[in-house]
């Protein structure tokens, strides 16, 4: 539980003090679009497969704070640094960072009992991460083609 509360006040944190490089809609946004797919895939791999778990295998408040302060902070952070000029080597290696920062947070969450398997293994994890951080790519490039509309 320890590492729960700390990975919330390390990533609030960053949040306030990096410097701010997407719309607050962005954020906001974004946010929603990866606590829905977390929600999501936790119905089928947690609930209906039981491959994975967050503390126990119950359904508990503690869950919430999962989902709503470690999944959306990360991925603020993430879209917020992305390269989104630079050259594909560049965005290759910052994706490359983000998986490794993944599958080893991810690591440690199992080792300290955050996160459990029961069927899930570690490296599903880092075959599946590259997919959802372009997700969240793709998804930032829909909010903006949408925001873009003036609807007056």
């Amino acid at each position: 539980m320890i590492l729960l509360f700390v990975s919330i006040a390390i990533f609030i944190a960053i949040i306030f003090i990096m410097p701010k490089r997407l719309t607050m809609i962005e954020y906001y946004a974004t946010s929603l679009s990866s606590i829905i797919l977390q929600l999501l895939t936790d119905l089928y791999l947690e609930f209906k497969y039981h491959l994975y778990g967050y503390f126990s295998s119950q359904i508990d408040w503690i869950s919430l704070l999962i989902f709503f302060f470690i999944y959306p902070p990360v991925n603020i952070i993430f879209l917020n640094f992305y390269p989104y000029k630079s050259k594909i080597l560049k965005k290759s290696l910052f994706l490359s960072f983000w998986v490794i920062f993944s599958v080893s947070y991810e690591w440690v969450a199992v080792k300290t009992e955050f996160f459990y398997y029961s069927g899930w293994k570690l490296w599903y994890s880092a075959i599946i991460y590259p997919v959802l951080f372009i997700i969240l790519l793709l998804n930032l490039k829909l909010v903006r083609l949408i925001t873009k509309f003036n609807y007056d």
